[in-house]
């Protein structure tokens, strides 16, 4: 069997097992579980439920989830996502209003992700090859840190309306993708290698 037919099946198994919660006594039971607080707001028909959070939601540590058991749709404040056990971005909010950090050597693509940030967007030591599903509307700084496997910067926003810093990406050989647009600054740190 090829790797590439495998690792299809393998995303499909995880995609298969993947429960969302589907009533707004799930969705809080999961949110409580999880240890996420908040002012959250549950919209949504039937099972298409997703909560806006009002106010900043941090998901810190939790190795062992795998994925989001709830989708969110907006968060109006910042949405951090640090060393948790994440294999896929699927219910990560769309839009998010403040920061967006992600940072997790689990974490093998950006799509799925929010497609706009107002604030600053940092994507740090994952395993991504690239930057698609990276959020194309951008208010602010994108830092691109100390991802190993980083080859290319397609998939990057067009513009980033403030500094783009580039840094200890050992394997990003190439400005292929680069924005065409950056507000203030451009900071470029090869590391030992690539840049």
């Amino acid at each position: 069997m090829k790797l590439g037919k495998i690792l299809v099946e393998a995303h499909q198994d995880l995609l298969e097992g993947m429960k969302l919660a589907k009533t707004e006594e799930e969705i809080h039971a999961w949110l409580d579980e999880h240890r996420i607080e908040g002012d959250f707001e549950i919209y949504g028909d039937g099972n298409n439920k997703k909560v806006i959070a009002n106010g900043s939601i941090a998901i810190i540590g939790h190795h062992e989830l795998k994925y989001l058991g709830v989708e969110f749709g907006e968060v109006h404040g910042n949405f951090t996502s640090i060393h948790n056990g994440l294999r896929t971005l699927k219910g990560f909010p769309r839009i998010v209003t403040g920061e967006y950090v992600i940072k997790g050597k689990q974490v093998k693509t950006l799509e799925e992700g929010p497609v706009s940030v107002t604030g600053n967007v940092t994507i740090s030591m994952t395993s991504i090859t690239d930057l698609k599903g990276a959020p194309q509307t951008l208010g602010r700084d994108l830092i691109i840190t100390a991802n190993p496997n980083l080859t290319s910067l397609k998939g990057c926003g067009p513009k980033v309306e403030g500094t783009l810093i580039v840094s200890g990406n050992k394997k990003l050989d190439s400005f292929d993708g680069f924005p065409a647009h950056i507000g203030t600054q451009l900071i470029v740190n090869g590391g030992s290698q690539g840049v």
